[in-house]
């Protein structure tokens, strides 16, 4: 063993001389739930007289199937084959999509039989029958596809809801290491959990509404409570999106023959894994492939120019590629590169991420220089421009309603927001770890860029950024490039879009109803985490709850059980997967906003002592509890120091109840805000467990409660950069060392 183990080492390293081989820790992929289906239809197919069973299965999940067979059932030399599909033909709607075609494999496209068009091939097992006595339990190994549907083809006898179970198989990121879950255990306890509009004991919702086929027209969605139910699912969607789409690397589909790792698609939504999941070790090392790749000795680097003549082209006229990295990782070896500035973003975004959830001190500085030779790759392609931006781009804000490429125009302040956004990454991060030079360095960058940026995009004249559409405004707002004095005007600007509808050229979305989302996998990560920041998480929910095209809800409401790639419902050849992460970016904002559970460390902009830290200082700050359609919600995030859960719930008599438990070694804010008809925070009595800790006119209850260090009025909440502040009452702060606090809320 020992001898082959050296053997093929030496045969690797010979192969890849130059390269240097190291182990990769990461979390184990695992075989995981194993499921039962909802229902089977048998279909006698029309061209071969051949009859198939197709299986459908409650959730579209990454895996294989389970074959069942009778004791001495299958004759030698039978083969039975398993098509596997997300969607099927004759199901859903046509809207966006052609009907299956006549003569479609393997079901002659005829309603009801699988549809593997968006698979770009023919995704199937085999199993062929030895003719033993025994019965047969199968599994297949090495492969793993996204299907909710599976059809069942030659199999010789009678088949039975048994016959086929559904495996999940994706990497273990559900357990958190301080839970007893190991192997094959179901129920597994997930390390993260999220619900709303009820308060129970901090489980994982599980909605998975009326069992009919997805696009089909039958609502998920009809429990007593739509509104609540909807956000339920969406976040389910969420979730099951994110981990179908983890197998030791971040990948972007599960199901068509790409699964490779988009960096955008998976970086947009890489936050919820921090808040879902303990995502553990697996971004550290996609970080190190990031890496690989930078320094890949034959990658393949070609010129880029954008239309600002920003380029890599150096003096002597040749590409250069130092310190660049890809679109995708993993993915084509060699690479190439330059990839497209906001695919390549994932790099310090993910960074910046595991540095501040994790609190990867360590790690932040192993890597801080191959982060400054990316960014340094920027600098030079902006320098040799006409405006100190990057403008150079493929892509764009990828999968707007209505189009897959954004505009040029678009394209050009994506990447120009992105190279802001990197070297505020930078700046921060040196702060961090007290290397001021180059904090000095990156902050004089990035006041350049975007002075750069709002000379060259603002249109004064109508008193909007770019084309005066949804997205230039996101990117101008959360990227701090709006002077303060405009910065009012600019979110006006925004609501309105949201609130009517765009009515500027050259938008191709036509929404259902309003309010109106017209973003796509980029822009959409920042609108929902700026219209909070802003104060207005009322607008953030009002999208949310929304179940017209475009919408998660509209995703949910035709019974989808995951995120889908496009807003429309789209099947076919092509671009249409309907398990997708790059817009499940929302369910980081549920957590940080809906629930109000977030990490305390400052603002993008203004980043404090604990940045990088971890949830070392925690805050609690709900933004939203006056919304009559949401009347509580809870959450569970995992930590380094263990678990975190908050809660709040406004109750039947008008008050507001909020729970935090934070593990030993960590210290919380809880933010109280104002209740309904409530002039200003302080006018409330705020008990714990029915002890006084502050009293309308006298603040501080003098008889203070052990645990609780501090409180006091702020009209501001940290991350809250209000121009339009919707909570002017302000909130009351509470400073809390580790322990387990209920606290009751009374309005005067």
């Amino acid at each position: 063993m020992l001898r082959s183990l050296v053997g093929s080492e030496m045969c690797i390293r010979d192969r890849f001389e130059g390269y240097d081989i190291k182990w990769q820790p990461m979390n184990p992929i695992r075989k995981l739930e194993l499921n039962d289906p909802v229902g089977m239809e048998r279909i006698r197919v029309s061209s071969t007289n051949e009859t198939v069973y197709v299986y459908e299965f409650k959730q579209n999940a990454a895996g294989w199937v389970q074959l069942r067979l009778e004791a001495g059932s299958c004759p030698v030399n039978t083969v039975i084959d398993m098509y596997f599909s997300e969607v099927l033909c004759g199901r859903g709607t046509t809207r966006w999509s052609p009907p299956c075609s006549p003569g479609q494999l393997p079901g002659n496209g005829q309603p009801g039989t699988v549809d593997q068009r968006n698979l770009r091939g023919s995704w199937f097992n085999s199993y062929v029958c030895d003719g033993r006595a025994e019965a047969v339990v199968w599994e297949p190994r090495f492969m793993y596809t996204g299907h909710r549907f599976v059809q069942l083809h030659g199999f010789p006898a009678t088949p039975t809801d048994n016959t086929l179970k559904q495996r999940v198989v994706h990497s273990d990121i559900e357990a958190s290491p301080d839970t007893e879950s190991e192997g094959d255990v179901v129920p597994r306890v997930l390390a993260g959990a999220i619900s709303m509009g009820t308060v129970s004991n901090g489980s994982a919702p599980s909605i998975d509404g009326p069992q009919c086929y997805e696009g089909e027209g039958c609502h998920a969605i009809q429990p007593t409570n739509p509104e609540i139910a909807v956000l339920d699912q969406i976040s389910h969607n969420v979730r099951w999106t994110l981990v179908d789409n983890l197998h030791s690397v971040p990948e972007d589909c599960d199901q068509r023959n790409e699964r490779w790792g988009w960096m955008a698609d998976a970086s947009v939504s890489s936050e919820a894994n921090f808040q879902y999941h303990w995502i553990g070790p697996l971004y550290s090392n996609w970080l190190d492939l990031m890496v690989d790749v930078q320094s890949e000795p034959q990658s393949n680097c070609y010129g880029v120019r954008g239309s600002h003549n920003d380029s890599n082209y150096d003096q002597d006229g040749k590409p250069e590629c130092r310190g660049a990295v890809g679109d995708l990782t993993p993915g084509k070896t060699p690479a190439d590169k330059p990839g497209d500035p906001s695919w390549m973003f994932a790099f310090p975004l993910v960074y910046s991420y595991q540095h501040r959830y994790m609190g990867e001190i360590q790690l932040a500085a192993r890597l801080f220089p191959a982060i400054q030779d990316y960014a340094q790759f920027l600098v030079r392609m902006a320098g040799r421009g006409n405006t100190g931006l990057v403008s150079w781009k493929k892509y764009g804000d990828w999968l707007q309603p209505g189009r897959v490429q954004s505009t040029d125009l678009i394209g050009e302040m994506s990447s120009g927001f992105n190279y802001i956004q990197t070297l505020r990454i930078v700046r921060n991060t040196a702060r961090a770890l007290g290397q001021s030079e180059i904090e000095h360095q990156y902050q004089t960058l990035m006041h350049s860029a975007r002075t750069s940026f709002h000379s060259l995009y603002w249109n004064q004249s109508a008193g909007w950024y770019g084309d005066g559409t949804q997205t230039p405004q996101v990117y101008a707002l959360y990227g701090d490039v709006v002077p303060a004095e405009l910065r009012s005007t600019v979110m006006t600007k925004l609501v309105s879009l949201i609130q009517h509808g765009n009515s500027v050229p050259p938008s191709a979305v036509v929404c259902d109803s309003t309010p109106c989302l017209d973003t796509g996998i980029l822009a959409t990560k920042w609108l929902m985490e700026l219209l909070s920041m802003e104060g207005r998480t009322d607008l953030g929910l009002a999208l949310a709850f929304k179940t017209e095209f475009p919408s998660w809800g509209y995703m949910a409401a035709m019974n989808a059980t995951t995120v889908w790639e496009h807003w429309e419902y789209m099947n076919g050849a092509g671009m249409n997967s309907h398990n997708h992460p790059a817009l499940a970016s929302v369910g980081a904002w549920f957590y940080r906003w809906v629930v109000g559970l977030r990490l305390n460390d400052g603002t993008p902009e203004e980043p404090t002592w604990s940045y990088g830290q971890g949830w070392r200082e925690v805050l609690f700050a709900p933004g939203c509890v006056t919304d009559p359609k949401l009347q509580a919600a809870q959450g569970r995030v995992p930590s380094i120091h263990g678990p975190i859960q908050a809660s709040w719930q406004v109750t039947g008599n008008g008050e507001l109840e909020m729970k935090i438990k934070i593990p030993v070694g960590t210290r919380a804010e809880v933010h109280v805000p104002a209740l309904t008809g409530v002039s200003h925070a302080s006018h409330m009595q705020v008990l714990e467990r029915g002890q006084l800790v502050w009293q309308p006119g006298v603040g501080y209850a003098p008889n203070k409660v052990p645990g609780i260090t501090e409180a006091y009025t702020n009209d501001k909440v940290p991350g809250v950069t209000a121009s339009q502040d919707t909570s002017p009452a302000g909130h009351l702060v509470l400073r809390v060392n580790s322990g387990d606090y209920v606290f009751q809320v009374k309005a005067p």
